[in-house]
């Protein structure tokens, strides 16, 4: 499990880049175990995005260079 503070994904649909701290992004959970990013937004405690890792075609994450994880 990989927290991130940018992600840049690509689907067959659509690309879309999400950053932590902007446009309502609170957290990304990259989850190579269960095989899916989890995006969790600030408007609602209930309000994730998840994205499975077979539905992308491409993905980038950048995570906290000083981070102790």
């Amino acid at each position: 499990m990989t927290w991130a503070l940018k992600l840049k994904v690509s689907t067959l649909s659509c690309k879309k880049v999400y950053e932590t701290g902007k446009d309502g992004v609170k957290a990304i959970n990259v989850n190579n175990i269960d095989r899916i990013i989890e995006i969790t937004q600030d408007t609602s405690k209930f309000d994730q995005i998840v994205i499975p890792f077979d539905t992308m075609t491409y993905f980038k994450y950048e995570t906290d260079k000083h981070s102790l994880i």
